[in-house]
């Protein structure tokens, strides 16, 4: 079935080149059956990052970033969606990260913090082959 909680991730397989053995996909996941998905078509076992802020951080980058229509104007409405999304699967995906970024400094600091976890990556990738 390419529908449902999984057409996100079919769209996203349906554009990756065949010719690939590592890609990164800088999705924004909001579901375990996505990854499943990508690992199902793929054949192989995705490597979850999950990235991270805290609340009241994520909350004034929101409002600090002029706002798409669906925003939450609200810290009220703020955490309400994130508790839909913690039971939409949100909560799933974090148990299942191997990493967990936290990006509660600059925007350089979080790009060292990936740039070594990628690194590492590529590392073990050329370890296997």
């Amino acid at each position: 079935m390419r529908n449902g909680t999984r057409i996100i991730a079919y769209k996203t397989i349906d554009k990756i080149p065949k010719s690939l053995n590592a890609i990164v996909i800088d999705g924004g996941a909001r579901s375990i059956r996505e990854v499943e998905t990508i690992e199902e078509v793929l054949s192989t076992k995705a490597v979850l990052i999950y990235v991270v802020a805290p609340w009241r951080l994520r909350f004034e980058r929101l409002l600090r970033r002029g706002g798409r229509p669906d925003d939450p104007k609200t810290l009220e409405d703020f955490l309400m969606r994130d508790l839909r999304e913690l039971r939409y699967g949100l909560g799933d995906l974090i148990a299942r990260a191997d990493y967990i970024l936290v990006n509660d400094s600059s925007i350089d600091e979080l790009r060292e913090k990936a740039r070594k976890i990628l690194t590492s990556l590529i590392t073990q990738v050329g370890n296997f082959t």
